[in-house]
């Protein structure tokens, strides 16, 4: 009877009928009422109790669920099991993708439909992640909870559930490949592993949490014009410097070619600025968009020697700055004549006005910017292929007569040899006449 129905603790009527479709639709499908509510083999039955899930699925769930947040853990929270799965139309976790999670946490629910996540969902992919794979599904405690699997010391690891290694990036098709790994080695993976920084940045200082968007959404945390601001909520001093840089005013114009944070120091092999390996490559980061100006460092001495892998020459930031970069323009900038010198001070403390003539990237090519250069370059051109043209050509000339000399001086240094008559020893005939003659 549909109209069957009643009244709970609050007041409130509950309709007790339940339609047949939904429970053969339901996981439960097959089974008969009373396995749930063994009250009911009485007719007329008792008052009803609070089905006891325990009875067919593990224990360990239902105390997974009392230690949660759901369960009892918070005062101000305790749902039992029909709270999350229903009560007579249960489907399978996997058919239910976005979950029963957006009936009471609305907010984070509307941030998760513009993300990633949600979208591979409605795409088919159902491996992409939900509430509970990050969350937990009964186990989910606070976000400060050191158990929870969204503790900051946690949640790289529950990160890497889909992008931990190579095999979970080709299923997902992932344009990069154990981004877990990668980022444990950085210095914000250190900082949280080996000194246990909470403040280190994680995962979702970077992404967000529930409203991850692709790299290449305007409105994602990680876009291009959007990443400083990302990477200010810890680095607000460098964000400022940075902001008013050439490259910061080229990004807020919306030149995507523009370098923004992750270009310099990348995104999830985040090194330290002090190693020679950092200070040696970032000389060639900076030449992936100043090619000319990267040709013309390695015909210098400071190129040369950066070259051979000495770090203590002066590289591209020693003297254009680093997140302060501006044009030599510009009054505040490093290489303005106005500062210069002091520039050059920094690495030459005895250095006069003379040192601000040196041509740090000159173009020996360019006849009109640079025409004394470009006269050294010929006249050093000119006598350094005469020089090898000359000697080359006497080389050559010289071959035959050397070879012909030296065949002179091992002829003459054969002794002489004796001639066939004299190896040959005397004849039988001269035998006969002396044996004769005796």
């Amino acid at each position: 009877m549909k109209e069957l129905e009643k009244v709970d603790q609050k007041g409130h009527r509950v309709s007790l009928f339940v339609e047949p479709k939904d429970l053969k639709n339901s996981v439960h499908n097959g089974q008969d009422c009373v396995t749930c509510h063994p009250q009911a083999k009485e007719i007329p039955h008792p008052q009803m109790k609070q089905v006891d899930c325990s009875r067919c699925h593990p224990a360990a769930i239902a105390a997974d669920l009392k230690k949660s947040i759901h369960g009892g853990a918070s005062p101000k929270v305790k749902l039992s099991c029909t709270h999350c799965h229903g009560r007579h139309y249960i489907r399978l976790v996997a058919e239910d993708h976005f979950f029963p999670c957006k009936n009471c946490h609305t907010e984070a629910a509307i941030h998760f439909k513009a993300s990633v996540h949600q979208k591979a969902s409605k795409a088919g992919k159902f491996e992409a992640a939900s509430c509970h794979d990050c969350h937990g599904g009964h186990s989910i405690r606070k976000a400060k909870d050191p158990e929870s699997s969204i503790y900051p010391m946690n949640l790289p690891r529950t990160c890497a559930k889909c992008h931990g290694g190579p095999q979970e990036a080709i299923k997902r098709t992932q344009p990069h490949r154990d981004i877990y790994h990668l980022y444990m080695d950085t210095v914000h993976g250190r900082a949280l592993d080996k000194s246990g920084l909470l403040v280190a940045a994680v995962c979702t200082s970077c992404h967000g949490n529930h409203g991850i968007r692709s790299v290449h959404d305007p409105n994602s945390s990680v876009h291009r014009q959007n990443i400083s601001k990302t990477c200010g909520k810890c680095h607000a001093g460098v964000e400022a410097v940075y902001e008013e840089s050439i490259h910061g005013k080229w990004v807020r114009r919306g030149n995507l070619k523009a370098p923004a944070c992750t270009d310099c120091h990348t995104a999830h092999e985040i090194r330290r600025v002090d190693t020679y390996k950092w200070k040696l490559g970032i000389v060639q980061e900076c030449g992936m968009c100043h090619e000319q100006s990267l040709k013309t460092f390695r015909d210098t001495f400071h190129g040369q020697v950066t070259i051979l892998g000495y770090a203590r020459s002066a590289r591209c930031s020693d003297c254009h700055g680093y997140h302060n970069v501006l044009p030599s323009r510009d009054p505040r900038s490093m290489t303005h004549p106005f500062h210069l010198l002091a520039t050059c001070k920094k690495c030459h403390p005895q250095a006069t006005d003379g040192f601000t003539h040196y041509y740090p990237h000159a173009d020996y090519e360019k006849k009109e910017d640079y025409p004394v250069l470009h006269r050294t370059y010929v006249i050093m051109t000119t006598l350094l292929i005469g020089t090898f043209a000359f000697f080359g050509l006497h080389t050559v000339l010289w071959l035959p007569r050397s070879l012909r000399e030296r065949l002179n001086r091992q002829n003459s240094a054969l002794p002489l040899q004796p001639s066939a008559k004299q190896t040959a020893g005397p004849s039988l005939k001269e035998k006969t006449s002396e044996e004769d003659r005796t």
